[in-house]
């Protein structure tokens, strides 16, 4: 049987909103974007690995590490739109978008992924998520929550655990990882779509899939770290970089790649 070409792609800017110029800070002497593209690559289903930048010098950082790198323009409203123009100059059936600021992504967590969208004939957009397990991150504005349906797939997501609570406080809340996979087809239907009102006032990319009636399958996976969204976690990620014995193998594994 033919193997279905996976490609992961990593978007990736200077300017973001909450910490800007993020990609480039060093954790271990190694950028951000470096530990997250060379994750990726740790991944046993990866036919290709890129990062998705509008900024010469995140593209220059890559090379030097002799990445790939596809260019896109800067006016892109979310990543998910950067992933969307990376993906009409490659040729792959399926798209893992592997979000720039997720350092601490385990990459056997990346094979449950492809592993899981490969035997799913059904669906054409994925998310995964993770339990929460820290009760601070419900509270925490840059984690974003969500509710699964009883078939696994999103119903609803928001940062503000006021919002998600207001609901029904009696649904389990689960953390949305910056870790979506598409059908390449699935993305020229997300391209028809213009941005959606809640997408825009939650500044959460997956709305506008749910906002336009596509289910969104969830992928439940273990130890879904949060991402670099703040200078506060940066100490959080370098906290479990040192005591956590997994992540201090992966670690070792990138910094001498």
């Amino acid at each position: 049987m033919k193997k279905e070409k996976i490609v992961a792609i990593i978007p990736s800017r200077m300017a973001s909103t909450r910490l800007p110029g993020k990609p480039l800070l060093k954790i271990y002497n190694l950028e951000l974007i470096e530990h997250v593209r060379r994750r990726a690559l740790l991944s046993k289903f990866f036919d290709e690995v890129y990062v998705a930048t509008c900024d010469r010098e995140i593209a220059s950082i890559v090379k030097q590490n002799n990445g790939k790198v596809i260019m896109t323009s800067d006016k892109h409203f979310d990543c998910n739109e950067r992933i969307l123009e990376a993906s009409k100059k490659i040729n792959a059936k399926f798209i893992v978008n592997v979000q720039g600021d997720e350092i601490l992504v385990h990459p056997k967590n990346l094979d449950m992924i492809c592993k899981t969208i490969v035997k799913d004939k059904k669906s054409m957009y994925w998310n995964a998520i993770s339990k929460i397990e820290d009760k601070k991150d419900l509270i925490n504005d840059t984690v974003v929550k969500c509710y699964i349906s009883k078939n696994k797939n999103i119903l609803f997501c928001s940062r503000k655990e006021e919002i998600i609570k207001r609901i029904d406080p009696n649904i389990p809340i689960m953390k949305l990882l910056g870790l979506q996979a598409f059908k390449k087809s699935a993305l020229k239907i997300y391209s028809k779509n213009n941005i959606t009102p809640l997408e825009k006032n939650f500044s959460i990319g997956q709305m506008r899939i749910l906002e336009n009636n596509h289910n969104l399958k969830s992928i439940n996976i273990k130890n879904g770290y949060r991402g670099i969204d703040k200078k506060r976690d940066i100490i959080y990620a370098k906290n479990i970089l040192t005591r956590d014995k997994e992540q201090i193998k992966i670690l070792n594994k990138i910094i001498n790649h």
